[in-house]
């Protein structure tokens, strides 16, 4: 991420897919909520999206919702935001993912 972006706490929760999801509440603990990938089917207005591919079909409707949401932060890595899908995606950071383990990004 670009060096003046900084996230708003040293805690988050961080939320994976799950049958979990249907019994607690990401939100209340008050720190920002970060949903992974395909949890945004399930937790539908987080701080944060962080996906690892293009959106697709797994994202469900929630995730064309979500990608148009400028509320919710979308985290990708560089040259995932599909060209058909970049007018209608607000408010993401695209970064460089680590491409060995000695090569991760600040």
């Amino acid at each position: 991420m670009s060096d003046n972006f900084k996230f708003p706490s040293d805690t988050c929760v961080l939320v994976c897919s799950g049958p979990s999801l249907n019994l607690v509440d990401p939100f209340s603990l008050g720190v920002p909520v970060v949903v992974v990938s395909t949890a945004i089917r399930k937790i539908t207005n987080p701080h944060y999206w962080v996906l690892a591919d293009y959106l697709n079909e797994m994202h469900g409707q929630e995730g064309s919702i979500a990608y148009q949401n400028e509320n919710i932060v979308k985290v990708l890595p560089t040259g995932k935001i599909n060209p058909k899908h970049s007018n209608i995606c607000r408010n993401s950071k695209q970064i460089a993912y680590a491409d060995t383990d000695r090569n991760i990004p600040s």
